[in-house]
């Protein structure tokens, strides 16, 4: 079944119909309100949020560790655990290569190893 292309806007009655059925202005409100219907009736940002890799491996960690630092325990506050990648390749996302830190260990491993913040190059834009 072909669509029934028309010379003026079926919404507004006055504008042309550039792609046969509606003007511009009318094909972008229609649009933008399919799409902000569709994101709220799926359950907005807490549903988009979801659906990132990194919170699926958050919540796999956390599971993991019993929603605490892996290495010192700390569980107060598990929004700002942080993920750390044991042989430093952020690509490398298998769950034995993983740990969830808090920010203190996460920091001092890297401290210890003059890696990230603390590599060479680096380091000498660090406040003294």
């Amino acid at each position: 079944m072909t669509r029934k292309k028309t010379e003026i806007c079926v919404v507004c009655d006055s504008n042309k119909a550039k792609d046969g059925r509606y003007c511009h202005s009318c094909r972008s409100k229609s649009r933008r309100s399919y799409f902000r219907n569709r994101y709220w009736e799926k359950g907005g940002y807490e549903w988009q949020r979801t659906q990132t890799k990194e919170f699926k491996l958050r919540q796999t960690l956390s599971d993991r560790s019993s929603n605490g630092c892996e290495n010192c325990g700390w569980n107060k506050a598990k929004e700002i655990l942080q993920i750390h990648h044991k042989d430093r390749n952020k690509e490398n996302n298998n769950l034995n290569n993983l740990e969830l830190l808090c920010p203190t260990c996460h920091i001092y491993h890297h401290y210890l190893e003059g890696t990230g913040l603390f590599h060479s190059d680096k380091a000498k834009y660090l406040p003294i």
